[in-house]
């Protein structure tokens, strides 16, 4: 993989760089946590290095507050242990200011929340990773949010048709809150065989026709919930 765009790297002592693979050069994880690649920094050497993968401009407008969430691997091997630490400043020319360490094994994906202080439309945020001969620090699916933003569902609440004997396939979106979302059916029915997975798709292959009305509930990791009345009609092609 390459650097995303915008992303850029600065290194604060030794060579390394941050890479974007497919989990660990050492094999811990295996696997990106989503899509098909992440970032990871790692050394093959006792000798530590230190560079900081920095975030394009973050403009959050005229939001007060701010919010980021990241998955973290990271773990130890025999007497190496990786250490990564975040950092963020509200304009360019601002000195950086610790957020969060992270010096101890994280052994699987482990996701991290922070509270991102004084938003500003010149923000940025850093993760300086410190290779010291363990399996690398991995860093996967970051998003900054505004948790002030109210929860809302976006789909339409009248669904396009499903054809009988036909697959069927519509993913439900929501906005705000602070993700990821968790979609559930909390009344009515959804047309037989069909069904509801819980990151909003809603699939399946009715037999016969139909007119279903029914409430999606949305919750978010903040703890708000959300829902609406859906229909969904299943008819002859």
């Amino acid at each position: 993989g390459s650097i995303p765009d915008s992303w850029y790297q600065q290194v604060v002592s030794g060579s390394i760089l941050w890479a974007f693979m497919a989990g660990s050069p050492q094999g811990n994880p295996l696997a990106a946590h989503g899509g098909s690649y992440n970032a990871c920094i790692s050394s093959s050497t006792t000798n530590s290095s230190i560079t900081r993968l920095i975030s394009p401009r973050i403009d959050f407008g005229e939001s007060t507050a701010g919010q980021m969430t990241f998955w973290h691997c990271m773990k130890n091997w025999t007497t190496g242990q990786d250490e990564l630490r975040v950092y963020y400043k509200a304009a360019y020319s601002d000195d950086w200011t610790l957020l969060a360490t992270y010096a101890s094994a994280v052994s699987v994906w482990t996701k991290r929340t922070l509270t991102l202080p004084n938003p500003s439309r010149t923000y940025y945020v850093a993760f300086e990773g410190k290779a010291k001969y363990g399996y690398g620090v991995c860093v996967d699916d970051v998003e900054v949010v505004d948790p002030t933003m109210p929860l809302a569902l976006k789909t339409p609440s009248e669904l396009p048709d499903a054809t009988i004997n036909e697959y069927y396939t519509q993913t439900l979106t929501a906005t705000g809150g602070v993700p990821p979302y968790v979609f559930s059916i909390s009344g009515g029915s959804l047309p037989s065989v069909m069904t509801l997975s819980t990151n909003g798709v809603i699939s399946g292959t009715a037999y016969e026709t139909s007119t279903n009305r029914f409430t999606v509930l949305v919750t978010d990791q903040g703890g708000s919930a959300v829902s609406n009345i859906f229909s969904l009609v299943v008819e002859f092609p």
